[in-house]
């Protein structure tokens, strides 16, 4: 007889994973501390388990799952008013799981009034797929990297076959009781059912899953493994949600959205769960006319200094290359949807923009530098290369600029980024406030106006000096070769002619500093976006990043990563080490599509989905 379908919140699942008996002391122990280590001991000692950053990612993708349905749900409730009452993030947060899905339920109970059918469901569906893909990915790929941990995940694991089968049997019968939405119940004739595959299920066929049971089953996966494996100094709650949500803060002005980023400790370096929120507010703006204009600015000394690829590059070495391509994709469609705006977006580059920063920004109509801009495009110093769309916008650069900047790492001042163009204004940073409030005031989408008001408050800067961009004669004499090894032979040339000139012995050093392969695949990178779209760079980017993730070629993404932003050694181990050693056959498989049967090419929205 099948089950009778839970209607209880969450408490109740969690109540079925009996918490483990706390042990009596021994007599004769030093008493301890809250971390587990005796007092007086100069050093904490950890109990057995999980690895800290395995922790970490499993609980940064439980709260990234928790975020991403609690804004699909304020959201859509709220733009499409599908109830009387439009609660807010708060409310909805506050709301129990069990009372969330009834909250869905009446959202889709009425199809015909719906502006479009079933895309709230479709929406929370797809989360689940995604952020469920990698904690199955986490824990049961990576099961024998996980010392001790094999007898719990087998527990777990028999927990959730029974809840999710009781899950979707439990939705069959309220299906057939006529408790259910015509667009929830399971109908096998219906082409617009959305059906879950669960990893664990692959060959019973698609499953249809509750909503609240699947939240409790994965609540109940993350608390059983974070009671038996955590550590003695372990700080992970499960409730830093409302903390990842105060990483992009958005404040509403007159027909004006202010965008900030709130890392500033990491620089405002955007985490995955930053890109997924700035996708989502740019994607809900523009489908509310009452959005005019997207400020977007940064707190602290940096707009941003780019991706998080600290985390990407720990997450390879457990194993999880496609939590990167992951993340990446997400960006890249970010990238693209502000490339492809109809609205204006006006960034203050107040700070250091750099990497996934640029490309937050550059894209946009209206980058703005200041007199505290540093702005660089360092991936090969990291095993990389330059992404985000760096191969549509720098080869665009006057001259073989966008080559110099990509291949070196070079930075340059907001005066300097005004004059290759990358920037539409310059504004000294004591002003912003005011053009802020300006163009809240002129309450207009209209790039002409926006323009003209940016105007009023810019001026044209004087370069130092110094500048790099004195230098436009001989970077673009040296930076036109069709090959690194033909740079670098250049610049030598130059050097042996101007023996005086430090910039020129500088470059040559930050290219033999640079990963060889990075070097090789950055150039033709940017050569090949100059007869390129931005969809199509962008696309061919993401081939790249997949290719670097999976480190079949070469590993030094992980290996610059390690010694420039883990250790901090400076001093990575390239491999191959030197530049000739990188045939044109490993530069090839970088460009090539990805030879896995889940892989798939990046798939940007169509253009008529997005504002025309």
């Amino acid at each position: 007889m099948a089950p009778k379908a839970e209607k209880e919140p969450v408490e109740k699942a969690l109540a079925t994973e009996k918490a483990p008996a706390e042990k009596k002391p021994k007599a004769n122990k030093k008493p301890q501390n809250e971390g587990g280590a005796a007092v007086g001991d100069k050093k904490k000692k950890r109990v057995k388990g999980a690895p800290r950053h395995l922790q970490e990612q499993i609980f940064g993708i439980m709260n990234s799952f928790i975020n991403d349905i609690f804004e699909i749900l304020a959201h859509e409730m709220s733009q499409l008013a599908r109830c009387n009452k439009k609660p807010t993030i708060t409310d909805v947060k506050n709301t129990k799981f069990g009372e969330i899905e009834d909250l869905l339920y009446s959202c889709i109970s009425k199809p015909k009034s719906l502006t479009y059918e079933g895309q709230l469901e479709d929406d929370l569906i797809n989360s689940l797929k995604v952020y469920w893909y990698k904690v199955n990915k986490l824990l049961v790929e990576n099961v024998l990297k996980l010392t001790g941990l094999s007898p719990t995940l087998l527990r777990v694991r028999g927990s959730l076959d029974r809840i999710v089968m009781n899950a979707s049997i439990a939705n069959n019968v309220r299906a057939r009781k006529g408790n259910l939405p015509h667009s929830m119940a399971p109908d096998p004739s219906s082409s617009q059912i959305n059906t879950f595959c669960h990893p664990f299920f692959r060959d019973w066929g698609a499953k249809r899953i509750s909503l609240s049971l699947m939240l409790c089953s994965l609540i109940v996966l993350l608390q059983s493994l974070y009671r038996k494996s955590k550590e003695g100094d372990s700080q992970i709650t499960m409730a830093s949600t409302s903390e990842d949500t105060n990483l992009v803060l958005v404040e509403e002005k007159s027909s004006a959205r202010i965008i900030t980023f709130n890392r500033p400790k990491q620089l405002n370096a955007l985490s995955a769960a930053m890109v997924s929120r700035l996708l989502d507010l740019f994607l809900a703006c523009a489908e509310d006319s009452s959005v005019k204009l997207i400020i977007l600015k940064g707190n602290g000394r940096a707009f941003s200094a780019g991706a998080d690829v600290a985390a990407v590059a720990r997450n390879i070495n457990q194993g999880n290359w496609k939590s990167g391509a992951d993340y990446f994709a997400k960006e890249f469609t970010m990238n693209y949807v502000m490339a492809t705006y109809n609205k204006p977006q006006v960034s203050f580059l107040n700070g250091i923009v750099m990497g996934g920063g640029a490309g937050a920004s550059v894209h946009g109509r209206f980058p703005i530098a200041t007199e505290n801009t540093i702005f660089a495009m360092p991936e090969t110093a990291l095993g990389f290369f330059p992404d985000i769309g760096a191969s549509y916008f720098l080869s665009r650069l006057p001259g073989f600029f966008g080559e110099y900047l990509g291949l070196t790492g070079a930075r340059l001042d907001g005066a300097e980024m005004f004059k290759c163009g990358l920037a539409t204004h310059f504004v000294q940073s004591e002003r912003l406030t005011s053009l802020e409030e300006a163009l809240v005031k002129a309450d207009s989408s209209d790039p002409v106006v926006i323009s003209s008001v940016i105007g009023e408050f810019s001026q044209i800067p004087n370069l130092k000096d110094n500048s790099v961009y004195h230098k436009m004669d001989i970077i673009n004499k040296c930076f036109s070769r069709g090959t690194i090894e033909e740079i670098i032979a250049a610049l030598e040339e130059e050097e042996a002619a101007h023996k005086d000139d430090d910039w020129i012995s500088s470059t040559i050093q930050s290219l033999k500093k640079a990963s060889p392969t990075s070097l090789k695949i950055s150039l033709r990178s940017i050569r090949e976006g100059r007869q390129e779209g931005i969809d199509k760079c962008l696309v061919r980017e993401y081939r790249m990043v997949c290719h670097v993730m999976r480190g079949e070629v070469s590993k030094d993404f992980v290996e610059g990563c390690r010694a420039i932003l883990l250790d901090k050694d400076k001093n990575p181990k390239w491999e191959p080490s030197k530049i000739e050693s990188v045939s044109d056959e490993m530069v090839e498989q970088y460009f090539s599509k990805v030879n896995d049967d889940d892989w798939e090419d990046l798939k940007l929205p169509q253009r008529s989905n997005l504002p025309s």
